[in-house]
């Protein structure tokens, strides 16, 4: 199962998740998955974030369906589960509306004091990434996960975020992106 246009070709594996994006200008493939995880946290907030766990509960999403879509404007993927994610693909040569992926989640809060959190696993490897706090670009620096708190990693973000010059995700409201290092293989 995929959608395609001019500048991106992304795969679905059997189960409905996200497995590959090629680059179709470029020819590069890359592994991409996302996963939805949630943390209890005590008095988080826009700017705060508090958790006593180091590590994030995973949120399973069983029976997962896949819808495609294909039209002459746009081709869609609408993944039904216990969190929906639609995959969009504009059929354009225009690189302003080809050149990206939209991805919308549609999730479902998972109770009071929890915070909920879209992991994207991919194959790249780096150390810094940028966030804006609603006036600038701000570059970020991932520490490793050995001996600090969740919350080390966590950055507030109003616009967008932006790993070396292929990878930008602009938020249509404000968000936080918790990021951490590639570790043997894991994200």
């Amino acid at each position: 199962m995929a959608i395609e246009n001019p500048y991106f070709k992304i795969t679905f594996n059997s189960a409905g998740e996200i497995d590959i994006i090629l680059d179709k200008r470029t020819g590069e493939e890359r592994r991409v998955s996302v996963e939805y995880f949630f943390y209890p946290t005590r008095r988080s907030g826009a700017y705060i974030f508090r958790t006593d766990q180091k590590e994030a509960n995973k949120v399973v999403n069983n029976d997962l369906r896949i819808h495609i879509l294909k039209g002459s404007v746009l081709q869609q993927a609408t993944i039904y589960g216990s969190q929906q994610q639609i995959v969009r693909l504009y059929n354009t040569e225009d690189p302003e509306l080809g050149r990206f992926i939209e991805v919308i989640h549609q999730v479902v809060p998972n109770g009071p004091n929890t915070e909920l959190i879209v992991r994207y696993n991919t194959d790249m490897e780096t150390s810094t990434l940028y966030s804006d706090n609603g006036i600038e670009l701000r570059q970020r620096t991932i520490r490793s996960m050995g001996i600090i708190k969740p919350e080390a990693n966590y950055f507030p973000t109003n616009h967008c975020i932006y790993q070396r010059s292929d990878i930008c995700v602009h938020c249509a409201h404000s968000a936080a992106i918790w990021c951490h290092f590639r570790q043997q293989g894991k994200t």
